[in-house]
């Protein structure tokens, strides 16, 4: 099977193809229909019968024209989609495609200490959603783990769609993503004499502007009628205003809905989820498409330039009053129609990102407060710079104290367990060869500052979140911390003591996690824990005079620091200056 590259290679080279051709057909189209307009006048000027000829011709050019222009766009799309996605193969995706920032809440236990949303951010690597709501549903499963249940389901619907690249392909060529949220306002009732006497209205208004036009009678009747049709438009003014703007959209993204529901309605599932999404949307699109031309409607009776007809013939009470209906028939099933679409497009992001990264495992979810992991990598890094590590926690070590020099990878390597965590419990793939791990509520502590704004040191920031994660152990599901520098803010006497005590206090509530530290006098808390703590660490060394890191994971506590290297490096300490 081709790989993920050589796929979206070829069909980039395919839209590049088409957008070539298709460019060059728009421009000979645009030659051909000015020739046609001077032969047109040309036409008229010798017999104006013949300029009809012409006028047919340049009609059927339009049409053409429109289609072709439909093909370039169509085209334009496509190059962008695989474009972004040869990005994210090659690593260089950070900044491009939405952030999910609206998402981002800084007083979340985890989301911005794990990079979730933002630029660069998990969110932004995965989300290939066109709506809103898709992205939120997306959001909405790394924040907050489902059951094992769930997540079984997401699983075997994102191996079934991770290899169909051309599901994902259709759908990106849709139509512009919609980034407001698609909903139904409630519409006044209409009463009961309004509709039998709008069509008596209506076809009075067609027979008198008939019998006018034809000289059987003055313009009077017509007239007439349209005072009455003028005066039932003002006492129906509420329900046509409400009618008339009963919904949060414009025809065109009700166009890319139609497309994406019938794009789901259209395909035959194996897994549980997918069919259960596809039975919901049944006959959807061809409803939506049905509001999508009322939308259309109602746009046409706006028109300033149509009033002196659209009034006569009460064209803003009929299609209020269409509106109206269909709200009343299937208001609750466009709420039902959202929802699937939007977890069908959660789970098509992580099935592309699955498919981008065959290397990736699908873990396995247990019961008990485990995390073993073979190979793991921090998800947000290029596959060709990623080191990955063995980590094993749970059981019996409570436990693991990371110390290390710096930059040597120990907050990357938190992120990393947090994230693939979160990716886990959404359903997804994760960097691993393997991952086994129980359902946790993760708690971090690795990017607290202060805040001029509020009020608050960097160190009140990290203990106010220290706090947080102490809390969540309250809750029923296993806690797993991950805290970085804990308690940096402070001197060595007060850390010690402190860090010590939240950490104790943190598993004797059954929590798990990892604290990294540049403090070895907190890792000698492991000499009396009696096996429940487990020192690491990473290393560095000096060649050619510049510090090397190879961001492998080793046992034990580490027994040299790179701080003065560092500043020596930047020209901040001179090379003479002492390295005791």
């Amino acid at each position: 099977m081709a790989t993920p590259v050589t796929q979206y290679q070829t069909r980039l080279a395919h839209w590049r193809t088409v957008l070539e051709t298709e460019d060059k057909r728009y421009g000979q189209i645009s030659d051909l229909r000015m020739w046609v307009v001077i032969i047109g006048l040309g036409l008229a000027w010798w017999d104006l019968p013949y300029a009809a000829i012409a006028a047919f011709a340049f009609v059927v050019l339009m049409v053409i024209h429109s289609r072709v222009d439909e093909r370039r766009i169509a085209a334009r799309r496509g190059i962008a989609y695989f474009d972004r996605g040869l990005a994210r193969l090659d690593g260089h995706w950070a900044g491009a495609g939405p952030t999910g920032e609206r998402f981002l809440d800084p007083n979340h236990v985890f989301a911005a200490d794990l990079d979730l949303f933002g630029r660069g951010s998990l969110f932004q690597l995965v989300s290939t959603a066109r709506t809103s709501a898709g992205e939120d549903v997306l959001a909405s499963w790394f924040l907050h783990p489902a059951s094992r249940e769930d997540v079984v389901d997401r699983q075997n619907a994102v191996r079934e769609l991770a290899p169909q690249v051309d599901l994902r392909e259709t759908a990106a060529l849709a139509g512009e993503d919609i980034h407001a949220n698609w909903r139904l306002r409630p519409v006044e009732p209409f009463p009961a004499w309004a509709i039998p006497a709008s069509w008596t209205v209506t076809l009075a208004a067609l027979i008198a502007a008939i019998g006018w036009i034809a000289g059987l009678w003055t313009s009077s009747p017509f007239l007439s009628v349209a005072l009455i049709a003028l005066l039932m438009t003002w006492l129906l003014r509420r329900q046509i205003l409400d009618g008339m703007s009963a919904l949060d959209s414009s025809s065109r993204e009700l166009d890319l809905l139609v497309r994406l529901l019938h794009h789901l309605e259209e395909r035959t599932f194996e897994s549980t989820l997918l069919q259960r999404l596809r039975a919901t949307v049944a006959g959807s699109s061809k409803q939506v498409a049905y509001l999508k031309k009322l939308v259309t409607l109602s746009d046409t009776g706006r028109n300033q330039y149509l009033m002196p007809v659209m009034i006569p013939l009460l064209w803003n009470v009929h299609v209020a009053h269409a509106m109206y209906r269909w709200q009343r028939q299937h208001a609750r099933d466009v709420d039902a129609w959202m929802r699937a679409l939007a977890e069908f497009e959660a789970l098509c992001s992580l099935s592309c990102y699955a498919f981008e990264n065959p290397g990736h495992a699908y873990p396995e979810l247990i019961a008990e407060p485990l995390f073993e992991a073979r190979d793991l990598g921090h998800p947000l890094l290029p596959a060709r710079q990623c080191v990955r590590n063995d980590v094993d926690f749970g059981g019996s070590t409570r436990l693991i104290i990371v110390s290390g020099s710096n930059m040597s990878g120990k907050s990357t390597m938190l992120r990393a367990i947090g994230l693939n965590v979160v990716l886990a419990w959404a359903g997804s793939s994760v960097r691993a060869t393997s991952l086994k791990l129980g359902r946790f509520a993760v708690g971090a502590s690795l990017r607290t500052a202060d805040s001029i704004q509020d009020g608050k040191s960097r160190f009140y920031a990290e203990i106010t979140r220290l706090k947080q994660v102490t809390d969540l152990t309250t809750g029923d599901i296993p806690v797993l911390f991950l805290l970085d520098e804990l308690l940096s803010g402070t001197n060595s006497h007060d850390r010690r003591i402190g860090a010590q005590g939240i950490l104790k206090a943190l598993i004797d509530r059954g929590a798990i996690g990892l604290v990294t530290t540049h403090d070895l006098a907190l890792a000698t808390i492991a000499d009396v824990a009696e096996g429940t703590i487990r020192n690491v660490h990473f290393e560095d060394h000096v060649e050619g005079g510049e510090i090397r890191f190879d961001y492998k994971m080793r046992p034990g506590v580490v027994t040299r620091s790179n701080a003065l290297e560092l500043m020596r490096a930047v020209g901040l300490l001179p090379a003479a200056a002492t390295r005791d």
